[in-house]
């Protein structure tokens, strides 16, 4: 009762979720038998959405989420509160069952206020049936696609890992710089320190010379006297 009195759908919906993780939760503790079907899986593929993604897979779903509240709308539903049903995790047995009964009221009250001809139980259960086939329909194909994009992604990315690294070309080695003087033979210039040495040593040859021309002279000078 105090779901049904909730006016937004979609918070239905979600309050209905939150109350049966409750129960799932409580249920082997309790050991209560009424509470097992919130924690046993409803059957494979049941309110089986597309879960979130990024870039073209969110675009993705979001196309395949359009498609569904249209066709939830034409079953005479709220079309967002179908697609938040599909937008969970797998629901309980409990849950899907929670979500059924919801369905088929809310498509009673519609065609009460819009003046459709009524219908049977098994009219109603028949119409309700074909629209989730409808929607799986529409979400497995969303799947598919979404699976085909995430490949397309990893496999630039396992072609990059997988390939070699491209070796880099070698920096050419200059050749040894020659020394100015090698291999230039006898007429190689001597390093400056060599000019210098040499240099100081002919002065001094030089000035001994002098000196020992000198002292000659003065000793012829003194045998004339």
């Amino acid at each position: 009762a105090r779901i049904e009195a909730m006016r937004d759908p979609v918070e239905q919906v979600k309050f209905q979720r939150q109350a049966a993780m409750m129960k799932a939760e409580a249920a082997p503790v309790l050991g209560y038998a009424g509470l097992m079907n919130f924690a046993r899986p409803a059957e494979p593929g049941r309110y089986a959405g597309l879960p979130p993604g990024e870039g073209r897979i969110d675009a993705i779903r979001a196309e395949a989420d359009r498609r569904v509240s249209a066709i939830a709308e034409r079953a005479g539903l709220n079309g967002a509160a179908m697609v938040e049903r599909y937008s969970g995790s797998a629901p309980s047995r409990a849950l899907a069952e929670s979500y059924a009964k919801s369905e088929a009221k809310e498509r009673e009250a519609r065609r009460a206020t819009t003046g459709a001809p009524e219908e049977t139980a098994a009219q109603r259960d028949a119409a309700l049936t074909a629209m989730h086939r409808e929607i799986g329909a529409v979400y497995r194909a969303a799947q598919e696609l979404a699976r085909q994009e995430a490949g397309r992604d990893e496999a630039p990315a396992a072609d990059r890992a997988a390939a070699p690294e491209k070796a880099r070309p070698e920096r050419a080695t200059p050749p040894p710089t020659r020394d100015a003087g090698a291999g230039q033979g006898p007429t190689s210039r001597p390093a400056p320190m060599d000019d210098a040495d040499d240099q100081a040593r002919r002065e001094q040859e030089r000035a001994r010379r002098i000196a020992a021309r000198k002292a000659r002279d003065r000793d012829g000078g003194g045998h004339g006297l």
